[in-house]
């Protein structure tokens, strides 16, 4: 997303301008990402990527920013209870069928051994 497609609001104003006075000072930026935390994700993004090309030694800086690219991608791909309870189900359906049938093949495996062995 590029900057110019973006409002600042009048909020963010008081933001920019620390930002502009101290580009290299991460508690101005956190200071802005908190400020963005219940907007929307593309602008809270926007401030952390800006942040993250004038600071881009700040572990503190990646540490939240990839927590929170995270926590985005979790209520993306968020799967309902429902959904995991019937997935662990019809694994479980899998696998116990699974042994079933490994356990009834072990079964006439060791038959066919006995049978041999009953022959020696």
């Amino acid at each position: 997303m590029d900057s110019m497609d973006i409002d600042i609001s009048e909020a963010d104003f008081v933001h920019e301008e620390e930002i502009l006075r101290n580009p290299h000072s991460v508690k101005c930026w956190l200071r802005y990402i908190e400020h963005k935390q219940d907007g929307l994700p593309e602008h809270l993004n926007m401030v952390y990527e800006r942040a993250l090309k004038q600071l881009p030694g700040s572990y503190k800086l990646w540490y939240k920013y990839l927590r929170e690219r995270r926590r985005q991608c979790k209520e993306i791909f968020y799967i309902s209870n429902f959904e995991k309870i019937l997935w662990s189900l019809a694994s479980s359906m899998m696998i116990n069928q699974f042994v079933y049938m490994s356990n009834e093949h072990l079964n006439e495996y060791s038959k066919g051994q006995m049978y041999k062995s009953c022959l020696v």
